[in-house]
């Protein structure tokens, strides 16, 4: 317990669970209309406990909030993140996009709320 995000080599985030880190090349600051500024990236969980999957896609709003998206291999969670970046309309990391991709398994929750199990309670 206590591990952190790991991004270029450098802990960054929430504490973890387990070991995470951020997947070179797959981060992207946004900033679609003035209330969807953020953020998405494909994380990869290095240490996932048995049943649960190792990669998912994160995407952060100033509002409304954040979301991760759970895929059955880092390549759909890579080929989901492409697909919505190569987007043209506002909502390129919108929830009804990602839902859609291959692979996608589900929104990943912690005890009812909207944290996904890697983060420490």
């Amino acid at each position: 317990m206590g591990y952190t995000l790991v991004q270029d080599g450098m802990p960054e985030g929430r504490e973890n669970k387990y070991k995470v880190k951020q997947v070179p090349g797959y981060y992207v600051p946004f900033e679609e209309g003035q209330d969807k500024k953020g953020f998405a990236e494909v994380l990869e969980v290095l240490d996932p406990p048995k049943g649960m999957k190792n990669a998912m896609l994160h995407v952060y709003w100033k509002k409304p909030g954040s979301f991760h998206a759970e895929f059955e291999t880092l390549q759909q969670a890579k080929n989901a993140y492409s697909a919505c970046l190569d987007a043209t309309d506002n909502n390129r990391f919108g929830w009804e996009r990602i839902s859609r991709q291959p692979g996608f398994v589900g929104e990943i929750h912690h005890s009812g709320h909207h944290q996904p199990w890697t983060y420490a309670m």
